[in-house]
């Protein structure tokens, strides 16, 4: 919570402008390989490809295929 405000307040740096688009991307992997703990990231991840936050609800998901944009797998 306190990192999202910071960025409301001073705005992206490149690292968040990065995880970002790997986010928007569906990148597990790059996100993994830029998180702050990245062994804890994978552990929390379990062996799932798909992201468990937002399941059927994906915001970013449902976006892409409402304007068609087919979604990258990694």
């Amino acid at each position: 919570a306190a990192h999202i405000g910071d960025i409301a307040k001073y705005g992206m740096d490149a690292a968040d402008r990065e995880m970002s688009l790997l986010r928007s991307g569906f990148d597990r992997e790059g996100q993994f390989t830029r998180a702050m703990d990245e062994r804890r990231a994978r552990e929390l991840a379990g062996d799932t490809s798909d992201c468990s936050m937002c399941g059927d609800f994906c915001a970013i998901r449902l976006m892409k295929e409402i304007s068609g944009e087919k979604r990258l797998t990694g």
